[in-house]
Order: C-alpha cells, then sequence, then structure tokens
C-alpha cells in the first residue's frame, strides 16, 4: 500500500519531506549516503563515508552560505556547490 500526500509510512513524521528540504542538498545528500551504506555495509564503512564526506563539507561554498546567512537571521540559497 502506497502512502499518500501526507500520510506517513510506518508511523513516520509526514512532514520530514518538507522539514528536509530547505537544508543544503550537500548535506542532505550526504546523510542519505551514510544511512543506505550503513544498511548495507555496516558501521564502520558507513563512519568512514561520514568522516570524509563531512571534512568536504566544511570547505564547501554551501557551509559559507549557511555561516553567513546564520549571522544575519536570513535564510540560506544553497547552491550545492
Amino acid at each position: 500500500m502506497h502512502a499518500g500526500r501526507g500520510a506517513a509510512p510506518h508511523g513516520g513524521d509526514p512532514n520530514l519531506a518538507a522539514r528536509i528540504a530547505p537544508s543544503g542538498p550537500l548535506a542532505t545528500r550526504g546523510a542519505k549516503r551514510i544511512t543506505n551504506l550503513r544498511a548495507t555495509s555496516g558501521f564502520a564503512v558507513a563512519r568512514a563515508l561520514s568522516d570524509a564526506l563531512r571534512h568536504a563539507l566544511e570547505w564547501s561554498h554551501d557551509i559559507e552560505e549557511g555561516m553567513a546567512a546564520t549571522s544575519k537571521a536570513a535564510r540560506p540559497r544553497f547552491t550545492g556547490r
């Protein structure tokens, strides 16, 4: 059975996608990759990917945008770079 619009499968948060959408695309894609890898390859492999992605994210344009927006109490405009 497919969950309809506004419904959440398995009792999850029906607003989860709406809450994730404004997040930075680099971080969101990274979290998805880590979660999928954890399910298939285990914690140690997922942790290694997490460390590598975190280092790359720390030097991204999006992290600079997020920090600047936070200091101005503005919404960040993430580009995925």
